[in-house]
């Protein structure tokens, strides 16, 4: 049972780790010679910035890369701290995407992601993680459209989702917004 709980976070610093050997092997942005508007666009943008919401693979701040292949790869995270009665929640998150479809503004994808959620409450009635299933780990599928122009997206998907240690298997929407930069 002990390895169970750590494996999510194994995923994730392994899914990190081969992010960062990817990126520093391709530095281009893959942009066709035929492109002159200076926009990014999905078959080929290399870094988005936005918020994602997924029970899956984390809510808040988010950073996405898509590769000039069909694959892309979103890490999400966010901290809190309050005071009275001191509380910290955070997560942190990684997902995969695999695109099945990739047509000017619109891809369908695969998706697997893993995450970590964290509440604890610091005072006499709680103790530790107020979640009982903190570790979640799935997959699902997904669509991306732009919005404005070519570099404003939305997403929005559906996961089955995993929660460890508690065992529930529940299948949950997620979106998100993103804007792509080259």
């Amino acid at each position: 049972m002990h390895s169970l709980k750590r494996f999510p976070h194994s995923v994730i610093l392994g899914m990190i780790s081969i992010a960062l050997v990817a990126s520093s092997a391709r530095s281009q942005t893959a942009i066709s010679g035929n492109d002159t508007t200076g926009h990014a666009d999905i078959s080929n943008t290399v870094f988005g910035l936005g918020a994602d919401f997924s029970a899956l693979s984390g809510e808040g701040i988010s950073m996405r890369m898509h590769f000039p292949e069909r694959l892309s790869l979103m890490f999400t995270g966010y901290i809190y701290r309050s005071s009275n009665p001191t509380e910290t929640m955070y997560d942190y998150g990684v997902e995969g995407q695999y695109d099945l479809v990739l047509r000017g503004r619109i891809r369908f994808y695969l998706l697997a992601g893993a995450s970590h959620y964290s509440d604890v409450i610091e005072d006499r009635y709680h103790n530790g993680n107020q979640y009982t299933g903190p570790d979640r780990l799935g997959g699902g599928f997904g669509i991306e459209t732009t919005l404005i122009g070519n570099d404003l997206c939305v997403s929005l998907s559906v996961a089955l989702t995993f929660f460890q240690p508690s065992g529930d298997i529940i299948p949950l929407p997620q979106g998100g917004i993103h804007y792509y930069f080259r």
